[in-house]
This record gives C-alpha cells, structure tokens and sequence, in this order.
C-alpha cells in the first residue's frame, strides 16, 4: 500500500518551524519526569505540579523570559525573514496572553509544519501540552489524518521521543484524564463548536474525571494553543471562550489572517509558486456562443380597459444569480430594466409595439406568440461541456502520468463541486448521468483512451456500463479496498462524499460526509484505486486538498459566487508518484481549472479575492503566473541548432556532471574558532518571576506575594546529565562529532557560562558552530568533473503558455519561459546584442551538487568577444554561465550567511573556477544586464 513520504529538509518549513523555536531563545529546558523535575533551573514539585481528583497533573513550565527579551527574539526572527521590527508585543491588551502568527500559502504543508514545531518545542523546551483548535470537522478530520502518517516520519526525526495524540470528543472525557497526568508530549485537537458554547460539556462536572470540570484542568497545564485558520474564530463567542483555556501562549497558522499578532513567517501565494512549492495554475474557460443572446418566450397576453400588456418569460437577474422568470410589460417597457440589469437585454429592447400576434422591440427584433428566440438552457449546455472538457484533460494526464510511466505512475484525480447534491446522488440526476454518458462516449471513441480502463467491458451498452458504475458505489461500502476481485469494482471510477441520509443544509456538519476521501488518502493515491472523479458539494471551505488533484471544475446552475482562491486550494500540492514520493516536475505539477467563465472574467474574480487577503501589488503578482489553458502550446529546441557545432561546443564543455570534497577540512581550526567566539560572549542570568497564591477554598485564590529572583546554578550532582545532553543535542544540529563538541567545552575559559544560562549557552554554540562550518567549507571545498554526463533530453519540448514566454532568436528554442521581469529583460537584451552567438535558458534538471543543497543557473551564453569583425573571426569565445536571480535584490543586499541561495552562487564560483573550464574559456558570473556582460568581456580580452 501507497505510503506517503515526508521531507524533512525543505527550506521553507525549516524556517517556519525555526521563526517559532527562536522566540524563546533562552529560555531554560524544563522537563518533568514522573513526579520529580529534571530542570537546569531549580523548580519544585509543588511549583509545576497539582493535586486534583484525578492525580496530580503536570503542567507546562512557565515561561521565566521577560517581556523585553521575548520581544527581542520576535524582532531577530522578524529581520532574519525580512519583516519589519516590532516597538511592541502584539496583541496583549486586547487577548491578554502571547500571540504568535505564521504565515503560509495553501498546499506547502502548514499542517506538517505546526506538528513538527509542537515536538521541537517539546525537545528544545520540555513544553508538553498543546491543543490544536480547527474551524471545522473537515479540517479536524484532515489534522487527524496527518497526526497518523506522519507518527513514523516524527519518531525517526525525533527519536527518542514519543507522544500521543487525541481527538476530544464529549463522548470520551476520559482522554482529558490522559492529557493532563502524562509527562510527553500530549495533542488535543479539537474544533471551536465543542468549546464556544456555555452548554458545551467541557464546562460541566464530570463522572469519569472524578466530577472534575474539563476546562479546568485543562486550565492548570497551562495549554500551548495552536489555532489553525483563526480568522474563523474571531468572533465574540469563540474569541471569549479561547480565553477561558487561560493558555500560556498560541501560536496561529493560515493563509489568510485576518489580523497578524507578532507575525514570524510569511510564505505568500507569489512566493511559493516562484519557489517551485505549488502547481502551477491554467484556467480552461468555456463560454456558449449563444449564452449572450437574449432569451424572450411570449407566454400570454391581457387586456384591460386602458392598455394591452404582455406576460413574457425572460431571464431575470435576482441576488446575483441568473432565473428564468416571468413579467408583464407593457408598450416603453426596457426588458433591461425589467430583467434586473441582465446585460443581455441592454441591445434597446424596448418594447414598442404588443399584439395578439406578436410583440415587437425598438431594435427590430419581434417574437410571435407562443414561440421564444433565444436559448433559455443555456446553464444546462455549459455544465456538458464542462464535465467533457474536464474528462478530456483527466485523460489526456493520465496517458501521460500514469499510463506511460509504468514504473513511476502517478494516479491522476479530479475534482468537481456542485451545488445541488441531488444533480449526483440520484441515478439519474442531471450531473452524474451528463458525467457517466460523456465519460463512456469519449472513451470509446478513442482507442488510446480504452487502454486506460482495461477490466471495464466497453462492449456493453451504455446504460449497462452505467449499471455497474451505479452498483459498484452503491452495493460496496468499500471503495478503498484495493485488492477487491469483484469485477464491478473497477467500475467504481465516480465518487461523492456527502452523505445521502443528511439534509442538504446540514452536510457539512455530518463527520461521515468526509470519511471516504479524508480518511484514507494513502489508498486514493494508489493508481490500482479505480477511484479518480470525486464530486462534493461541502470541501468548498478550508479543510480538504489531495496532492493529486490536477483538474478543478465547479458546476453551478449559475456562475460562482464561492471564492475561486478557495477553489484552487484544493488542489495546490506538488503531486506525489505510487511510492508516496513528492513530485517536482513543473511540466507534472499544473492544476487545471475548468470554469464557466471567461479567462479574463475567472481572473478578475480571482484578483478581487486575493486583493482582499493580500493587497492589490501582491494580487497582480500572483495573477500574472496564471495561465490560460486554451493557449497551452508546445516549446520545442530547434533540431538544426541542437545539431550545430556552435550548440555542441557549448554543451560539450558544460555537460559533465561533478562532485565535491573537502580536501582540508580542519576540525581542529573550528574547534579553535569556536572557543575563541566563545569566551568574548555574553551570558545573561534568566530573571524567574515568582508570586505566592493562598488558595482561600477550593475554587478561589488570592495572590499575596509577587516578585523576581535571579536563578541559582544548577546543583553539582545534575551537572552530568546536563552537559551529556548539552553534548547530544548539539552534535545532532551541527553534525559536529561529539568528541569535538568535548573539545569545544574543554578549551573554553569561564565555563560557568554554561550554567548561568544552558539553553542560551548552547543556542550560541550551535550558531557559532554552523557559521564556522559552513566558513570551513567554502574555503575547502573542492569539486571535480566526473565521467558521468548529463543527456541531451534535458533540453526536451517544454510545455507552457504564451502568458510567460517571449520570442527570441539566437537560442535553442523559437521562444524562451520567463519567471521574473529581470529574466524577461535580460532576454530580450541579451537575443538583440551582436556579440552573442546563442544562448540558453538551462533547465531546472541541469544542476550543481553544494553541501546545502543542488543549485540549478540560470543561462548559458556564447559571446564573441574581438573588438572588430576580424577579430571575431579569430574564434575568441567567451562561454558564460549566467545567474540574474538574485543580481537586483538578495546578492545585493548579502546579511552574513542567511540566504542559501548566496552560498549556492559561491560554490557554483568554485566549481566553475576548475582549471578544465578556464582553459575552455568557461566562467561563472552574477550578472544583471548587457552592461556586466560587456565589462566582462574586456576582464577577460
């Protein structure tokens, strides 16, 4: 069975998880072990532990930083993600507790991302307790669903480490027992409908917990919570009722914050597309010919005593939606006006004369009684077309993903939302009988398809056909067994998840609603699941994504009004193969989106809802990578260039692929570094704020007492442990043996630094460590060109759009794919100087090995470089590896060792600095425009 696999190094959530971990950079580790604490600071039993009904319960520790150095660390994570400094803590007043936010588009895994930021807390901190507070059953169910296939990925990245999760349900109170008594780390996940009412069970006694209140002791742990989608929980009900958690800080998780308390991490829509971290976006629209023409029935006619009037049967706009309705009009009447503004009545239809026989408009247009013009079933036509254009392209990636990747298949799905569940649910309701004779008919008629579908007898007539996909969902509970012999079952290629006993207006509250698709989507994604057209009415909100969803189509008897940024989120994840293995083929990972408007309409509805998320200037951004479909063309190398001499001679000293070492790389000299960075560091003593409660009865305190100390060193007998898993812990960040990281401690001068502040102490160890590594391996890396070389196929047909491509003509390729305004200008500069023979756009698959990661460039580029034509017939080649991603902004604006990319564009100057290129004229520059080109070309004349 399909397992999903799991990442642990992509960037983007390494930094995210990092924005929360450093804010309480100093912060001690504080751990209970059974009823005694192993503390570098000395707490007490008595100070972290209760006594209630149940047994004693163990609580977070407190949090001992000051406002000021927490505000501090908010402000070192703010600059390193290039956000501006704060003057103040957000959010204070106004939620009375410590507020964190992050920021991350749909699709690049916020669910993995809290989860994993929950165990590094717990490792880094000793916190234990956390509750993850969603808006719905749907996003509960999917959080429930991560928590389980990522246990095994957790416990090898974690080792040492095990936790436990739960779902609270009023039904089991019991697990609140748990939650509170047990020293690991503790889950809770939860929506805001069991807490956000006075008559929810969490507020009453109960039998199972000793007749103790729910939230209360939920209270004396001092939750961390971690509230997923929290612009759903602001309203007054909800915003009052977190507070009665009395947590000890909460960190907030969305793609779209409504308001941004001590924001840490933005990974905007733009970004994450430009980073290769969702699909990439094509809109497929279709519009009737005849949806514009006026649709007018004349149903009756009255008379009374001062004018003859008509009754006509017209399309009437009402509340935004289209509906065949009827009116009575009279001569003078504008059909406009009447039809509520319909813009298909502006052409002055005006009604200027009514008859018995016929009534007449001032454009000359006249309708005979009983008859209509125009075409009143326009919605009807659009949703056929839709639904085939939508199976054309689910087939079409199939052939391509699946069937001719035999050993790599990559299951294709697509996904439909309705707005009347009985247009699919009744056997023949008008969706599902459109969808099942347009799927059998377009089948059919191309063999290539039918090979897609071999244990489907296509032989059968069409209502036989029907049958059985009608059988195989209604007569098998079951579609995820995989292994079913049943030939019926490979009928089962049509799905829905809502429920057929739930009233329309209450399926998104029905759990079942969401088990099929939600709850095993390990098995959906494996190619043998006949299952790949899933319908649903209620996923329109947040809550449900599958990584393989490549087509979105809506159906609507009226053009959408649901938020088409919710549409798309749906299927925003970079897709995965049968082995559970991330995909990042750009060519692989393009949602189509299958839409009843046109390309122009879709992407001016969808500008509007990302203008009120992010802003008009980050809206444009995003709208600009989105594609139209209907352009989809073929880029292909043009054969005589990739033939030529000119081509060859480039690629033949380009084409082998390297390898690096470090010929010395001197532990020592880090070990020395080290030490000497070590003993001009500052070590502040952590401030404990204490008070002292007189509990006056059982349910009321009286603060008495308040005020602050300084912690005292920990105790000569604890001082092992602390320093073995000082040892353990930094070895494992740096990679550093821990032999050396002994050294490290040895050689230091005031070793009582260690103990005045541990957790600060070996923060600074670990950063001083990196920082001296990554030192060491720049100034000893040493690359070598191997045997091995890259194929020619990279340069393959490249399937895109007109949307990001400009025509060029001395380069492999007739037009070349942009991703920035800088590439497209340094394109076109670079297609219209003289000097250049060719030049080329290298493909994301002619990579760089670095120690942090591949590095792919940008260009190559053939440039003469005589000052006269007769030089130039000398032959004098310059053969230039170009980067200009980062030439305007971030090479620019270099902070230290932050940005990877930078490091990567140094050891890409290694590499290209091997005597094998330099005697081929060969050399690696960052350049931004004709300007650096020709200064280079009079460096090296």
């Amino acid at each position: 069975m399909l397992k999903l696999k799991f990442d642990d190094k992509q960037e983007h959530q390494k930094k995210a998880i990092e924005a929360v971990i450093n804010v309480f950079e100093g912060q001690p580790f504080n751990q209970m072990v059974g009823k005694e604490i192993t503390n570098p600071l000395k707490f007490s039993l008595q100070q972290l532990s209760f006594v209630t009904n149940i047994g004693y319960i163990i609580p977070n520790p407190p949090i001992i930083l000051p406002e000021e150095q927490i505000l501090e660390n908010i402000n070192k994570v703010r600059e390193y993600n290039q956000l501006p400094k704060l003057s103040l803590i957000e959010g204070y007043d106004e939620l009375g507790k410590l507020n964190l936010t992050i920021e991350m588009e749909t699709g690049t895994g916020k669910t993995y991302v809290y989860l994993r930021t929950i165990l590094s807390l717990y490792e880094k901190y000793g916190f234990s307790k956390f509750i993850i507070i969603v808006p719905s059953v749907a996003i509960k169910s999917g959080v429930l669903k991560t928590l389980e296939i990522t246990q095994k990925h957790f416990k090898e990245l974690f080792q040492g480490i095990n936790y436990d999760f739960y779902e609270y349900e009023s039904k089991r109170m019991s697990i609140i027992r748990n939650f509170v008594t047990k020293d690991n780390p503790q889950i809770l996940v939860m929506t805001m409908a069991s807490f956000n009412k006075d008559k929810n069970l969490i507020y009453s006694p109960q039998e199972s917990l000793g007749e103790e209140i729910p939230i209360d002791l939920i209270k004396e742990v001092k939750p961390i919570l971690i509230l997923d989608e929290p612009q759903n929980m602001e309203g007054e009900a909800t915003s009052e009722a977190l507070k009665s958690f009395d947590y000890l800080f909460a960190i907030r998780y969305s793609a779209t914050h409504r308001r941004e308390y001590n924001l840490l991490y933005r990974l905007s829509p733009s970004e994450a597309y430009k980073r290769g971290l969702v699909k990439k976006i094509e809109v497929y629209s279709l519009e009737l010919e005849d949806y514009n023409l006026p649709y007018i029935k004349f149903v009756d006619i009255e008379n009374t005593s001062k004018t003859i009037e008509a009754k006509l049967e017209v399309i009437k706009i009402s509340k935004g939606k289209s509906l065949i309705s009827t009116i009575i009009v009279k001569q003078g009447d504008n059909l406009f006006n009447k039809t509520g503004n319909n813009p298909i009545y502006r052409d002055n239809y005006i009604v200027s004369r009514i008859s018995i026989e016929k009534i007449e408009f001032r454009n000359g247009q006249k309708v005979v009684f009983g008859n209509q013009i125009g075409y009143y079933n326009f919605n009807d036509e659009i949703i056929q077309k839709q639904i085939e254009e939508t199976i054309i392209q689910h087939l079409e990636k199939k052939l391509k993903l699946c069937y001719n990747r035999p050993n790599n298949r990559i299951k294709v799905l697509s996904l439909f939302f309705i707005d009347r569940v009985d247009n699919y649910l009744k056997k023949d309701g008008k969706i599902r009988k459109i969808f099942e004779e347009s799927f059998i008919r377009i089948v059919k008629n191309n063999p290539e398809y039918m090979k897609l579908y071999p244990n489907i007898d296509f032989s059968l007539s069409n209502e036989e056909i029907r049958q059985k996909m009608y059988d195989a969902i209604t007569e098998k509970k079951d579609i995820n067994v995989i292994n079913n012999t049943n030939n019926g079952f490979y009928y089962g290629i049509h799905g829905g998840y809502f429920s057929k006993n739930t009233s329309e207006d209450r399926i998104e509250e029905d759990e079942k609603i969401y088990k099929l698709i939600m709850q095993d989507k390990e098995s959906l994604l494996s190619p043998d699941n006949p299952l790949e057209f899933i319908f649903s009415h209620s996923a329109l909100k947040e809550g449900w994504d599958n990584p393989n969803i490549f087509n979105i189509c809506t159906l609507n008897e009226t053009k959408s009004e649901i938020k088409r940024r919710q549409e798309i989120g749906r299927g925003l994840r970079l897709c995965v193969n049968e082995i559970g293995e991330r995909i990042l083929d750009e060519n692989i990972n393009i949602l189509t989106v299958i839409t009843n408007e046109s390309y122009r309409e879709y992407i001016m509805n969808l500008q509007r809802d990302y203008s009120e998320d992010y802003g008009e200037e980050e809206a444009k951004e995003i709208i600009n990578t989105i594609e139209d479909a209907k352009m989809k063309k073929v880029i292909k190398p043009k054969q005589d260039i990739l033939n030529s001499s000119t081509f060859q001679s480039l690629w033949n000293k380009i084409k082998h692929k390297a390898c690096f070492f470090f010929a010395d790389f001197d532990e020592n000299r880090i070990i020395n570094e080290v030490v000497k960075q070590l003993n001009t560091i500052d070590i502040p003593v952590p401030i404990i704020k204490t008070q002292k409660i007189r509990l006056e009865d059982l349910k009321e305190y009286k603060l008495i007492e308040s005020g602050a100390d300084i912690s005292t060193l920990r105790k000569e007998e604890n001082l092992s442990e602390l320093l073995e898993k000082m040892i353990e812990y930094t070895s494992n960040e740096t990679g550093l043996t821990k032999k050396a990281v002994i050294k490290i401690l040895q050689k230091m001068e005031n070793k009582y630094k260690i103990l005045l502040n541990p957790m600060l102490f070996v923060q600074h160890l670990v950063n001083i460590i990196l920082k001296e590594k990554i030192n060491e391996q720049k100034n000893n890396i040493q690359y070598i060109l191997l045997d091995d070389v890259f194929s020619e196929d990279i340069f393959k047909e490249l399937l895109t759009t007109r949307v990001r491509t400009i025509k060029v003509n001395h380069s492999l390729y007739d037009e070349i794919v942009y991703e920035s305004d800088v590439e497209k200008k340094f394109a076109e500069e670079i297609d219209a100087y003289d000097r250049v023979k060719l030049f080329i756009k290298l493909p994301r698959n002619y990579t760089i090995p670095t120690p942090i990661g591949e590095y792919n460039p940008d260009w190559a580029i053939i440039i003469e470089k005589g000052n006269s034509q007769q030089d130039r017939q000398k032959q004098d080649i310059l053969y230039l590896i170009a980067e200009t991603k980062f030439a305007e902004t971030e090479y620019e604006r270099e902070i230290g060792l932050r940005n990877k990319e930078i490091l990567k564009i140094i050891f890409a100057q290694k590499l290209y600095s091997l005597e094998e290129f330099s005697l081929s004229n060969v050399i690696y520059e960052v350049v931004k425009n004709i300007k650096d080109i020709e200064a280079l070309i009079f460096k090296t004349t």
